[in-house]
């Protein structure tokens, strides 16, 4: 790595360690984790602490290079569970204390909270991705928004760099922490167009328009408004991309749940479509819109932190405050409204130029750099710090 030279015990070839902790290893943050990890597995020796979901792709190992390490931490769960908790924070000390990382890298609110309080004290590497905070969500009751943020509110008080992945996500990190950095999400250009090549052309045909989403079948997602549009819309085909447990909520006879499916089949149905729908409640910023952006698809999004950091309205997409105003967008699109091919190559144009996995990677790298060069200065050989009990 250009301009680092970390050493152990005066050994110039020594790649520092760095540990990637990850309970919600599936869908967006499983892609930019695997972009961070393919793009710096080089320079550092990676192992990824992570929790098996649902939507964890089938034979995941083969997204990341052979030398990466995964373990299972058992006891991950999605929902707060004392006994749980208490288990996975066991779990993920011990695994520690094995491989005394230089670098701890966490990824969303569980890995967030209980890789902060694991890590002893005396080591001040950590990093933290929230991937959208979950005290955002306003269809949660009121008290566990509060335990959300209380969470995060006590976990901000250990050593640790919070890094942003939106503009949005940055304004909210701000009044929790005074250590904040802001490196926006990204998506692999060059496999998305080697994947582009492989795909049919599929013309913009106002009168023939299909309808997709893409993710977990949750209340993030907000499936709820998607069956609504869909109800309006009953002579077009609407398409949900993944599932989850509010599958119940899409009973439109129009729509169709493809299930959890490979990331290329992903692709190959996102392509097939005309209109990504987004009626996310909050987001972080969402892999998945950056990816229908860049296919050269009309974006419909609400209006929240996560997607109003990518899509500027009516330039390359439609940001909607309602539901009422999402409806409308449909509507202008299938009356062939006015600018749609602009859009469209706005909307690739908007993702190659700010937000590509190569710059994002990149950033991540400096990052880690700065961190094991703030310890170079106090040892003039480095030391690694140990996991102490």
């Amino acid at each position: 790595m250009a301009g680092m030279d970390i050493r152990k015990n005066g050994c110039r070839d020594y790649k520092p360690k760095i540990t990637h902790i990850v309970e919600a290893f599936g869908g967006g943050v499983f892609a930019v984790m695997a972009d961070i990890v393919d793009r710096t597995r080089q320079d550092f020796d990676i192992t990824v602490l992570y929790g098996g979901r649902y939507c964890t792709p089938e034979g995941f190992e083969r997204y990341f290079d052979r030398g990466v390490r995964f373990v299972e931490i058992e006891n991950f769960t999605r929902e707060i569970s004392i006994r749980k908790d208490v288990k996975a924070f066991l779990e993920i000390r011990a695994r520690l204390k094995e491989i005394q990382p230089d670098i701890v890298h966490l990824h969303s609110s569980k890995a967030g909270a209980l890789g902060r309080f694991a890590v002893p004290i005396k080591n001040r590497r950590i990093i933290y991705n929230p991937h959208s905070y979950a005290f955002l969500n306003t269809e949660t009751n009121a008290l566990k928004r509060f335990v959300y943020k209380t969470a995060e509110k006590a976990a901000a008080l250990r050593n640790c760099v919070i890094v942003a992945c939106s503009e949005g996500e940055y304004k909210e990190a701000v009044k929790l922490s005074t250590d904040v950095r802001l490196i926006r999400n990204g998506v692999d250009i060059r496999g998305l167009g080697a994947e582009i090549e492989r795909l049919p052309d599929r013309p913009f045909d106002p009168a023939n328009i299909k309808f997709c989403t893409c993710g977990r079948i949750t209340a993030q997602k907000n499936p709820s408004v998607f069956n609504e549009v869909a109800e309006s819309f009953p002579r077009h085909q609407f398409t949900w991309i993944g599932d989850g447990e509010l599958r119940g909520l899409l009973t439109a006879p129009n729509i169709q749940i493809t299930g959890w499916r490979s990331r290329e089949y992903a692709l190959t149905c996102m392509n097939d479509h005309d209109v990504f729908l987004l009626p996310s409640l909050f987001e972080g910023l969402p892999i998945a819109l950056l990816e229908a952006m860049f296919l050269k698809k009309l974006c419909v999004a609400f209006d929240v932190i996560g997607t109003s950091d990518v899509i500027y309205h009516n330039k390359n997409g439609y940001l909607c405050c309602g539901t009422d105003d999402f409806k409308d967008a449909i509507r202008s699109i299938l009356n062939g409204g006015p600018g749609a091919g602009r859009m469209r190559d706005n909307a690739r144009d908007s993702v190659v130029t700010s937000f590509n996995a190569d710059a994002m990677a990149e950033s991540y790298r400096a990052l880690y750099t700065e961190l094991m060069a703030d310890t170079e200065k106090s040892s003039a050989n480095y030391t690694r710090r140990e996991f102490v009990s």
